[in-house]
């Protein structure tokens, strides 16, 4: 079940991303962990809207600093919610032999990913960099997506198969043990 909670979490971060770099909002915060400015007395959720009013010109974007700042700084809380979801789903892949590779990619998946994040915002935002991004961040998705797949299909092979049960295919049948 976590690696499913992780594979959705991880696909709202990239729609957080997608719609951080439609807004603009990749470049005004600079400053690390969170913003320079108070983001929290500024935030505005309107920034979410879907339809925007019609504009002259899109151009640049139509949001203003204080919608942009929310949308930066929800993007960055989203990434801290991913990280959470994926440590947790490391752990408990680590804790099974057979899965331990698994928890090795998405480990070193989701570092490279945040390392990406920072660099973006402490370089403000070069090309190769925030494309890098965006294509680790579709490694991270296909990551979770192979790992929901492999633990999908080993639960179907323990429940088909006892002896496969007994040698050692209890991830998902001890989760399941435990969450029903």
């Amino acid at each position: 079940m976590m690696a499913v909670s992780a594979l959705i979490v991880v696909i709202g971060q990239i729609m957080l991303g997608g719609w951080t770099a439609a807004n603009y909002a990749a470049v005004v915060c600079t400053q690390l962990p969170l913003c320079e400015v108070n983001w929290l007395a500024q935030y505005d959720v309107s920034a979410f809207t879907p339809i925007q009013p019609e504009h002259e010109s899109y151009q640049f974007g139509v949001l203003d600093y204080s919608q942009r700042v929310t949308i930066h700084v929800t993007h960055r809380l989203g990434a801290v919610v991913v990280c959470g979801f994926a440590g947790v789903l490391i752990w408990q892949l680590l804790r099974y032999p057979q899965y331990r590779r698994l928890a090795a990619k998405v480990s070193g998946v989701l570092a490279l990913q945040i390392l990406l994040g920072i660099t973006n915002v402490v370089a403000h935002l070069p090309l190769a960099i925030a494309v890098a991004h965006n294509v680790v961040g579709l490694g991270l998705l296909l990551t979770l997506v192979a790992i929901n797949y492999r633990l999908a299909l080993d639960y179907r092979q323990a429940k088909d198969n006892p002896a496969a049960h007994a040698l050692g295919t209890k991830a998902w049948t001890a989760e399941e043990q435990h969450h029903g």
